[in-house]
């Protein structure tokens, strides 16, 4: 009986792995259950069977591992066996499982879909009402407010969501993605929602994309929903958080690094490198110290010294039950497997028992995962020596499940035999649980295949006379470059590769984009430079300093230094000025023992790109043929003198990289050996013989130094420290000793002499005292205070070089010290650099938790302020977080399915990103970003610095926390305690202060559990539960508009008159912490983690690190009921629309295109810089017209600025010669019939989702938008309404076209993959054509031709 389950498991299995299709039959499939995806609406079900069944065709077709992001995208294909799959190309037509409206933009949504004639929604769809209430004076009377101003639109909305069967949440509830996440968000789910900050729900693993108006209506009847199908970028999470550090300030920091087109047509993908499988886990949730005892194991099992003492004191028999294996292999294996009954507990309907020991041996594994699911045991031996009799008893595990664990066993160890390092220490250790999968899988570049192929290409085409020979000797084949590509994280500029596909050259302007931050990094760089009337010339270099990395190098360029390349000096001497320096690829600082291998592929990556982009001063050299390009097209000229491949190679070449990673790996086991041999002889009695014959030989050492002149002696030792001191190594610093080895050094550091020393000396003055009275003394003193704030403002450069092993320069401590440097007192400061001072400098270990110790509702935040990035979304895989989350909210039943899927609600083990980013947690610093800009990041600690530099308002007039971003528990809890610490020493908010919560559920929380109550004795002002002042809902009174002034939020968007309509507000952006922290201040100056407030009686004290819980211990208070279920008679439900209504109006359809091409068009505005979709059709008080296009239409581009004078809404109309405002020009152009364009800059209609932003233009007689390039959601929307988005080709092109030129557009060479024609007639000049891109396929060409999206679907009904 036994052996045939077994046998049907593995039957299946391979089924699956083949990826054969075949007839349903009624199984006992886990998958096969049915769970609701929310507690709203019961006729609505998870389909995990039908995704996994997509994905295992996409996998067949693809073969090769999936991101979470693809497994989410193409488990939802509508034709997973005909659908064109290559990221960043093809078009994905998806089927989503849920729409979500917010009330600004379901009124066109609904309005829309009322004309397609369907009698209801086809997809399980949501309106919530955030939008439509205004700030005033307070939630109560500002609901009422608004609920008697918007009477007619609310009256529409719950008539037509009854009429149409449409969840209606109704004005109160709160915002739309706190809803979404508390209600209807599950993993592995795809929604899309009528708003950009939609991806929220992705802090719950849902993939969430804002949508436009008009694709929601294309989800609600029923159609597929297209997407190009996403690149995605990975955000690899080390480390854990601590003090002032909080979720938002890694969204902050990624905002700072890609900026805000760095996302554009990507999906953000957070994983952590530690433990993937952890979510597995079946920790118990009482013992709050289980991660730390897990990195601790593994660090002990990678040394080889795990025994017995070190298993964590949990109780294994509450760990055991309430998890079935995710994966299909385990689980299936668990039912071979009978465990002791009183170990184990049923949770599923069937009752089969939930063993104990394949979760046992899951939580002592590794955490590394097999393809197949398996875990591999490497604690298994241990374990069951020690566990085994209390949790099962051996001689019941069946045969096949031994072989199974026996072979994880020995793939495990296979696999720690050659596994690389992620980190190390500055000799190139690696550091205790640091590994990562092996080379071969490593997910570290971004379409690894074609810089393999470059690189292998130009190597093999250089000759070998050209080489050096320690590049013949390192690079034997095309195998060791994909091993050392593998052996380090490094990550291409946004756009390179497509530039290295394109047909056309790469121009000085893509040049100029290159990103140039060059701190702790090796990267590849490109200098430009220029010269008034000559061709411009570039030169490419690689910066492999192992202690400043490429900063090093670039400082050549800066200072004229002696190792400037020959033909960059001369351009320099002959009047060519350096414009930009910027990376092409970069890759954090390598440990010390791999740098000399990975110098070699640097210098290979650098010869690769000198060919490829052909840089070379020569244009005859015999590699030429390697450039991409025809070199007649280049409109630059190199600066490069030969081929970088015969250059000699810094370091030491003697070892192999798997000898080096030996050495390493044995080197630190021996010192750990070591260390616990000399730990264990202070707890024993000494040997006398050896303590004699130690004396003799001090006594005979001590006679040969007296027979040595004091002199010599002296000068000798003088020597010798000075050359310790310069090598950095073995050198106390405290002591001024210098010794010959580590071990020496470390005996030094345990002395009492050191430690005496070491209690008197002052890190930040350098000064030792030869009394404890005169150190104190010290530390009082006013010239210590001035060294202590020279110290905190020391920037992150002075870190780079506090990698030595054992470095004592106090310089470097402070340094190191300053750039950590979080809550504590002065006093803690100083007594902490001089701990440091005394121990060896280790780097902390990147291994860590990452995303399993950010909260759920923490992960939402994080993926809400996504959209910043232009993202398409973000999103987490599940973890147990995300378990607790569902859990809390009433939706156990959902978590516990995911379980059983959960294999697939991660990403596959050696999964490609097109872009990798790495965050140590433990080294994040807080940040605040803006003004004016999201991706503008500071981090707290350089702030003060920034608001001086750049002069913004330094007194900080309100702070205000809330809105879909963070407004969770947690944050008002955090929130809480710090205002709870101010109250507790007399002081409150001197600026005004304003609390939004994100939901009806979370105000009555934090009302019941006291943080409200604590915020409004701080002096916060409680909102309603809506969007209020985040979207420009906010009746500001404190400053009149124009008046220059300051706040902080913790929204996620803080663009130019964003939040009040003053385009003089300095908005900036960060953590609620913060915001709470820097309004006790009352200025920007304020750094709560240094700077001391001052109590109600004057006394100094400073703010201790917000506290706060995840979830609320006493479960969620759901308040008041605000949810309107569809009613089951909705027949006689009449929709309310008033014909005389100046806030709806039913719309007409658009004329179609008469198949000609357009001649001598206007442009009616050409905008300058950021143009949003806040720029193109504004929030605040004309949200109340969102039903009512042509009244809305009324703010079309107004705040767009006008290339021709700067200005906003001041543009000239061509008929009369007259300037006026942008909406009065079109309507007068459309009233005489004459269609017009615009042509914007980069990133138009980057921002909210609103269509609107499309509807108008469409609306007003605009035929096209012509762009650098556009947002996402923007340029779908435009399509939908039948407007033509384009693109320069050559981007110059934007610049060769003036305001009052007139172009004429060729419609008819509209077709896929192929450009269009402008032709530009200047005012006073020759007429040229300019191409145009665009990204129509072939049913959004019909889309054009027919008039709009909407009227192809009318007509295919008809």
């Amino acid at each position: 009986m036994l052996s045939r389950r077994f046998l049907g498991v593995a039957q299946r299995q391979g089924l699956a792995q083949l990826g054969i299709r075949r007839m349903a039959t009624v199984s006992d499939s886990p998958l096969d259950k049915k769970v609701r995806q929310n507690n709203q609406e019961e006729g609505n079900f998870i389909n995990y069977k039908k995704m996994s069944e997509n994905l295992a065709i996409v996998r067949q077709r693809l073969n090769r591992p999936l991101t979470y992001a693809e497994k989410i995208l193409y488990s939802h294909l509508d034709d997973p066996h005909g659908q064109e799959i290559e990221r960043g190309v093809s078009y994905l037509k998806l089927r989503p499982d849920r729409v979500a409206c917010q009330d600004a933009t379901a009124q066109m949504a609904i309005l829309q879909f009322m004309s397609a004639g369907m009698p209801s929604v086809a997809n399980p769809t949501t309106v919530h009402c955030d939008h439509l209430i205004e700030a005033q004076v307070g939630g109560p009377k500002d609901l009422a407010r608004a609920q008697e101003i918007n009477k007619e639109v609310y009256d529409f909305l719950a008539t037509s969501c009854a009429k149409y069967n449409i969840g209606f949440w109704r004005p109160g509830s709160g915002i739309i993605h706190q809803i979404l996440l508390e209600n209807y968000a599950f993993p592995g789910g795809l929604l899309i929602g009528t708003d950009s900050h939609t991806p929220n729900a992705g802090g719950l693993g849902m993939c969430a994309i804002g949508v436009g108006g008009a694709d929601a209506v294309d989800v609600m009847a029923n159609l597929p929903w297209e997407l190009k199908a996403p690149k995605v970028i990975g955000v690899k999470l080390t480390g854990e958080m601590s003090g002032w550090t909080s979720a938002k300030d890694i969204i902050l920091k990624v905002a700072g690094i890609l900026t805000v087109k760095g996302g554009t047509g990507a999906i953000v993908e957070y994983f952590a490198s530690f433990l993937p499988s952890v979510l597995l886990f079946p920790f118990p949730r009482s013992s709050s110290d289980l991660p730390k005892e897990l990195y601790k194991m593994e660090q002990l099992l990678v040394s080889g010294s795990f025994n017995s003492r070190h298993l964590p004191s949990v109780n294994y028999t509450s760990a055991a039950p309430g998890l079935r294996s995710a994966c299909v292999h385990t689980s299936d294996l668990a039912e071979c497997c009978p465990v002791r009954p009183e170990y184990s507990r049923s949770s599923e309907s069937s009752g089969r028992p939930f063993p104990g020991l394949l979760q046992l041996e899951k939580y002592f594994c590794t955490g590394v995962l097999e393809s197949s699911g398996r875990p591999f045991p490497g604690l298994l031996q241990s374990v069951s020596a020690h566990v085994s009799p209390v949790l099962y008893d051996t001689s019941t595990r069946c045969p096949a499940l031994q072989r199974a664990l026996a072979d994880g066993f020995l793939e495990h160890s296979k696999q720690l035999s050659h596994l690389c390092t992620s980190s190390s220490d500055s000799s190139g250790r690696p550091l205790p649980g640091t590994f990562q999968a092996a080379p071969s899988s490593a997910p570290v570049l971004r379409r690894a295949p074609l810089l393999l192929l470059l690189i292998w290409t130009c190597f093999s085409t250089c000759s070998d006379k050209s080489k050096h020979p320690i590049f013949l000797k390192v690079i034997s084949g095309q195998d060791i470059i994909e091993e050392l590509l593998s052996s380090v994280s490094l990550i291409c500029t946004p756009g390179l590769f497509e530039i290295l596909q394109s047909s056309t050259p790469p121009t000085i302007s893509f040049f100029k984009t290159l990103p140039s931050e060059f701190t702790k990094r090796w990267g590849i760089y490109l200098l430009t430079s220029e010269k008034s009337g000559c061709r411009p010339k570039i030169y490419i270099g690689s910066g492999t300093s192992i202690r400043l990395g490429v900063s090093e190098r670039l400082d050549q360029y800066a200072n004229r230094g002696k190792y400037t390349p020959k033909y960059v000096a001369k351009a320099l001497d002959d009047g060519y000025v350096i414009t930009h320096n910027g990376l092409l690829c970069w890759a954090p600082i390598p440990p010390a023992g791999l740098a000399p291998l990975l110098r070699v592929l640097f210098i290979a990556l650098e010869a690769t790109f000198a060919c490829v982009f052909w840089e070379r001063y020569s244009r005859t050299y015999y590699m030429s043929q390697l450039c991409l390009w025809d070199l007649s097209k280049l409109e630059y000229d190199g600066l490069c003198s030969h081929i970088p491949f015969h250059e000699a190679v810094a370091g030491d070449f003697s070892l192999s990289l798997k000898s080096w990673k030996f050495k390493q790996l044995r080197s630190w086991r021996t010192e750990l050996s070591g260390n616990v041999w000399r730990a264990e002889q202070h707890t024993r009695r000494p040997n006398l013989m050896i303590l004699k014959l130690y004396k003799s030989s001090r006594r005979r050492s001590r006679e040969s130094m007296l027979r040595k002149t004091h002199a010599s002696v002296k000068a000798a030792g003088d020597r010798y420290r000075a050359k310790a001191k310069e090598s950095r190594k073995w050198y106390c610093a405290i002591c001024d000793h210098a010794c010959d080895k580590q071990a020496a050094l470390t005996i030094h550091l345990q002395s009492t002499k050191h430690h005496q020393r070491a209690s008197r000396h002052c890190a930040i003055c350098k000064n030792t005292f030869c009394k404890k009275s005169k150190y104190e003394q010290h530390l009082k003193s006013m010239k210590h205070a001035k060294a202590v704030k020279l110290a905190l403002s020391l920037d992150d450069s002075t870190d780079s070089a506090s990698d030595s092993d054992t470095e004592m320069s106090m310089s470097t401590t402070v340094a190191s010290k300053t750039k950590s440097f979080t809550q504590s007192t002065l006093e803690d400061f100083i007594a902490s650099s001089t701990k440091t001072a005394t121990k060896t400098a280790i780097k902390p270990s990147s291994i860590g938790p990452g995303t399993q110790t950010i909260s759920c509702t923490g992960m939402g935040t994080i993926c809400n302020m996504g959209a910043e990035i232009g993202a398409t979304t973000s999103l987490f895989p599940f973890n147990d977080r995300m378990y607790d989350y569902l859990a809390a909210t009433r939706r156990k039943d959902i978590g516990d399915f995911a379980r059983v899927y959960a294999k697939e609600l991660r990403e596959d083990e050696g999964a490609e990103y097109d872009q990798l980013i790495e965050l140590n947690l433990s080294e994040l610093e807080p940040h605040i970003n803006g003004p004016f800009t999201p991706d503008l990041a500071t981090p707290i600690s350089k702030f003060s610095e920034a608001v001086k530099a750049n002069n913004w308002p330094e007194e900080l007039k309100v702070g205000l926390i809330g809105s879909c971003t963070n407004s969770s528990y947690e944050d008002m809890s955090r929130a809480a305690s710090i205002a709870r610490d101010a109250l507790d020493h007399g002081i409150k908010a001197k600026s005004l202060f304003t609390v939004t919560p994100g939901s009806e559920q979370i105000r009555a929380t934090i009302q019941r559990d006291g943080q409200l109550e604590t915020l409004e004795e701080f002096g916060g002002m409680i909102l309603a539960n809506a969007c209020g002042p985040c979207i420009g809902q906010w009746d500001r009174k404190d400053v009149k508009k124009g008046e220059a002034n300051s706040i902080i939020s913790s929204y996620n968007r803080n663009f130019t008159g964003r939040n009040d309509a003053n385009p003089a507000t300095h908005s900036f952006v960060t953590s609620p912490d913060l915001v709470v922290a820097m309004t006790i201040a009352g200025t920007l100056h304020f750094n709560p983690l240094t700077d001391k407030l001052k109590d109600k009686d004057g006394n100094e004290f400073l703010l201790s690190p917000p506290t706060g819980a995840g979830l609320p211990s006493r479960g969620y208070d759901p308040g008041q009921d605000t949810y309107q279920a569809p009613p089951k008679d909705r027949a006689s439900v009449s929709v309310a629309v008033s014909p005389t209504s100046d806030r709806l109006q039913l719309l007409e359809p658009f004329p179609a295109w008469d198949g000609k091409d357009k001649m001598d068009l206007p442009i009616l505005i050409k905008t300058k810089g950021k143009t949003t979709t806040d720029h193109i059709s504004m929030a605040g008080p004309w949200l109340k017209y969102r039903g009512h296009l042509d009244n809305i239409s009324n703010n079309m581009l107004i705040g767009a600025i006008n290339a021709e004078n700067g200005e906003a809404n001041k543009i000239k109309n061509f008929t009369t010669g007259e300037y006026d405002a942008v909406p009065a020009t079109a309507r007068d152009y459309k009233k005489k019939g004459i269609p017009w364009v615009v042509v914007g800059d980069w990133n138009y209609g980057e921002g909210s989702s609103r269509e609107h932003a499309a509807l108008e233009p469409r609306h007003l007689g605009g035929l096209a938008i012509i762009t650098r390039s556009f947002a996402r959601i923007h340029e779908t929307n435009l399509k939908k309404q039948g407007m033509l988005p384009l693109t320069f080709v050559d981007p110059a092109d934007y610049d060769k076209i003036q305001p009052d030129d007139k172009v004429d557009l060729l419609c008819t060479e509209l077709a896929v993959g192929k450009p269009m024609t402008l032709v530009v007639h200047p005012k006073d000049g020759k007429s040229f054509e300019v191409k145009l891109a665009h990204t129509f396929n072939a049913p959004q060409i019909e889309w054009f031709k027919n008039g709009s999206a909407l009227n192809t679907m009318a007509k295919s009904h008809s």
